[in-house]
């Protein structure tokens, strides 16, 4: 549910894209520290 929603969310603002990207990458590297 949460990733669909996430998916309408870029979809509607791509200028947000970059955002949500960086956002995933910080807590990609978190837990792999």
């Amino acid at each position: 549910m949460e990733v669909t929603k996430m998916k309408v969310v870029v979809i509607r603002s791509p200028k947000c894209l970059s955002g949500i990207l960086r956002l995933l990458f910080k807590i990609k590297k978190g837990s792999e520290e």
